[in-house]
């Protein structure tokens, strides 16, 4: 329920289609079980890990510097 900002601020947009990426990803349906191939559940899960490290960098960049918590 974070506040991403408007739509016509700088990362608003692109930071809510990100979002819906990542949710879209995490949904249950396409999420790895226990009969699932090792091979897809790696892709799967390294997946995930490149979204929610470009969600970092995408609202550090249009966050953090006002914040001044950009690294």
């Amino acid at each position: 329920d974070y506040d991403y900002g408007a739509d016509d601020e700088e990362g608003g947009v692109a930071i809510r289609a990100l979002y819906r990426i990542v949710d879209r990803n995490l949904d249950v349906p396409v999420r790895p079980s226990a009969g699932t191939d090792h091979r897809y559940a790696y892709t799967y899960w390294h997946t995930i890990a490149n979204l929610v490290a470009a969600f970092r960098d995408l609202y550090c960049t249009a966050y953090g510097a006002d914040q001044g918590t950009a690294t």
